[in-house]
């Protein structure tokens, strides 16, 4: 890695901190490296550097996660269970109680949503109200590009 660090100062990036992405089950370290670089003018410049101590490297930019955190306790959207002192809720039945504790240990179809009612479980992705929340969180691209288009005359 001070490999890589120097190659980088040589070509005019100063590096703050590298490390190797690790398997997640194996803990292996797989040929991706993360590296943290100074702020500086020249920064977008690493985007063009394609190799790296004689190997073919490609830089990118962290890629943001957007999903939307969901309490496992009582499966509202915004927060999780280490911060959740609301009545908790069954994210198959929608009863007042833990899922590890649902009598329902059978998978089923008979299933309701806490937040919207409907016959999904409360982690379903294409809820509604999750969708809405989405939405209003991080708005498709061509809906910022609306907002921001000055009124034609």
């Amino acid at each position: 890695m001070n490999n890589i660090k120097k190659d980088l100062k040589d070509k005019g990036h100063e590096v703050m901190d590298i490390w190797n992405v690790k398997y997640r089950v194996t803990k292996k370290p797989i040929p991706i490296h993360f590296v943290d670089i100074k702020p500086s003018g020249n920064n977008k410049e690493i985007y063009n550097i394609t190799t790296l101590l004689n190997t073919i490297v490609q830089f990118e930019a962290p890629h943001v996660k957007r999903e939307i955190p969901q309490c496992m306790r009582c499966q509202q959207f915004g927060h999780i269970k280490n911060y959740c002192r609301k009545t908790p809720r069954c994210v198959k039945c929608a009863a007042q109680h833990l899922t590890s504790e649902c009598p329902r240990k059978a998978k089923d179809d008979n299933v309701k949503c806490v937040n919207c009612h409907e016959k999904h479980p409360a982690n379903y992705r294409g809820c509604m109200i999750h969708k809405q929340i989405q939405q209003k969180i991080y708005p498709g691209l061509r809906d910022r590009l609306i907002e921001t288009r000055p009124p034609s005359t």
